[in-house]
C-alpha cells in the first residue's frame, strides 16, 4: 500500500453550535475513538441533518468512512466539507479537509489501479490537485507537500504500467490505435508537468545557471523517447487493419498527420530542455499535447460503418466499436476532465508560489 501522511482529524466538538449539535458530533467523536465508526456516521448524519451548513459533522463524516476503507464516500464527505469550510470563511478546516480529500482519493486509486487504470489515474490526478489547493491555502501544512510527491510519483508508476501493457500486432483497428494515442497523451502530459514544476523551482530558487539540471536532462531524455513513440505510432498508422472502411482509413490519415507534428514539436521540447530553457520547452509542450489531442479526436471523429453496433459516449461522440465496462468512462476521462485538472494544478502552482512567499498560517490540529 502507499505510504501515506495520515489524516488529518478534527474531531473536537464545536464551539459556536447549537448544544444539540455539538452534543451530536461529541457522541460521534467519542464513538469514532472507540472504533465504532458505524455508531459515528449515525451521530454524523443527525448533526448534518440538524445544521446542514457545517461543515464540521461532513468532515467527521469522510473521517469515518475512510476508516471503514469507503473511500469513494469518503471523497464525497470531505469534498463537501471543504465547499463548506471555504463558504463559511473557515480557511484552516478546508485546508484540512482537501488534504485528507487527496488521501481518501490515493486510496480509491489504489483500488482502481488493476481493475480500471484509467480510473486509478484520473483519481491521482484530482488528489494531486486537492494537495496543491490544500497548500495554497496552508503552505506551513508540509504533510500535503509530502504526500503530494507520493500521488505524483504512485501516478508515473500507473502511467508506466499502462503503457507496458500489450497492445497487439499489425493491422489494429482504429480502437486500439486510440488506446495507444491516450497513453501517449498521458506521457506528455506528466513530462510536461514535471517540467513545470522544475521550471518554477529554479524560478523560485532563482537560479542563474545555464547548465541544465540532473531534472531537465532526465526531462529531456523522457521527452526524446516520447518523439520516438509518436514516430512509431504514425507509422503504425500507415499500416490498415483488414476490412476497414474508408472513412477509418480517413480517419487514420488525419490521426498521422497529428502524430508528425507532435513528434516534430516534441523533438524540439527535448532540444530547448537539454539547453535548460524550460519555457520554449513548456510552449513546445503544449503544441505536441494540443496535436496529440487533435490526432485522438480525428481517430475517433465518425461512426464505424461496418457491421458492428455503433455506440455513443456519454459525450454523444460516436465510437468505433461498442465500449467494455471500463471503457466508457477511460474515454470520457482521458478526453474532457485531465486536461481541465491540469490547467487548475498550473493556476494552483502559481497561486502556490506566491503563497510561499508570504508567512505559513499553522493548522489548529487537534488529533
Amino acid at each position: 500500500m502507499t505510504r501515506l501522511v495520515p489524516l488529518c482529524l478534527v474531531l473536537a466538538a464545536l464551539p459556536a453550535q447549537a448544544a444539540s449539535v455539538r452534543s451530536l458530533v461529541q457522541e460521534g467523536n467519542s464513538a469514532y475513538e472507540r472504533n465504532e465508526y458505524d455508531a459515528a456516521l449515525s451521530a454524523y448524519a443527525e448533526a448534518a441533518a440538524a445544521d446542514p451548513d457545517s461543515p464540521h459533522a461532513a468532515f467527521n463524516r469522510g473521517a469515518a468512512l475512510y476508516r471503514k476503507d469507503d473511500h469513494a464516500g469518503a471523497v464525497t464527505a470531505f469534498s463537501d466539507a471543504a465547499a463548506k469550510a471555504r463558504q463559511n470563511g473557515d480557511a484552516p478546516l478546508a485546508a484540512a479537509a482537501e488534504y485528507n480529500l487527496g488521501n481518501a482519493l490515493v486510496r480509491k486509486a489504489e483500488g482502481e489501479r488493476q481493475t480500471n487504470p484509467q480510473a486509478a489515474v484520473e483519481s491521482l490526478r484530482q488528489a494531486i490537485g486537492d494537495y496543491r489547493t490544500a497548500l495554497n491555502t496552508e503552505p506551513a501544512l508540509s504533510e500535503a507537500g509530502r504526500n503530494l510527491e507520493t500521488a505524483k510519483g504512485v501516478l508515473r508508476q500507473v502511467l508506466e504500467e499502462m503503457r507496458q501493457q500489450p497492445q497487439g500486432g499489425q493491422g489494429q483497428s482504429n480502437q486500439d490505435m486510440a488506446d495507444k494515442l491516450r497513453d501517449q497523451l498521458e506521457k506528455q502530459k506528466d513530462v510536461s508537468e514535471r517540467s513545470q514544476d522544475e521550471a518554477e523551482q529554479q524560478q523560485q530558487e532563482q537560479s542563474q545557471d545555464q547548465q541544465p539540471s540532473d531534472e531537465s536532462e532526465q526531462l529531456s531524455k523522457e521527452q526524446e523517447q516520447l518523439e520516438q513513440n509518436s514516430r512509431d505510432l504514425s507509422r503504425e498508422m500507415q499500416q490498415d487493419p483488414q476490412q476497414s472502411s474508408p472513412e477509418q482509413q480517413q480517419q487514420r490519415g488525419q490521426a498521422q498527420q497529428q502524430l508528425e507534428q507532435a513528434a516534430q514539436q516534441q523533438q524540439q521540447a527535448a532540444q530547448q530542455l537539454s539547453q535548460n530553457q524550460l519555457q520554449q520547452a513548456q510552449s513546445s509542450q503544449q503544441q505536441a499535447e494540443e496535436s496529440l489531442q487533435q490526432a485522438l479526436d480525428a481517430l475517433q471523429g465518425d461512426p464505424q460503418q461496418s457491421d458492428q453496433q455503433e455506440s455513443q459516449t456519454a459525450e454523444g461522440q460516436p465510437q468505433q466499436s461498442p465500449p467494455s465496462e471500463n471503457e466508457a468512462p477511460r474515454a470520457q476521462a482521458l478526453e474532457t476532465t485531465p486536461e481541465d485538472v491540469l490547467n487548475q494544478e498550473r493556476l494552483d502552482r502559481k497561486q502556490r508560489r506566491m503563497l510561499l512567499l508570504g508567512k505559513g498560517k499553522k493548522v489548529d490540529k487537534d488529533w
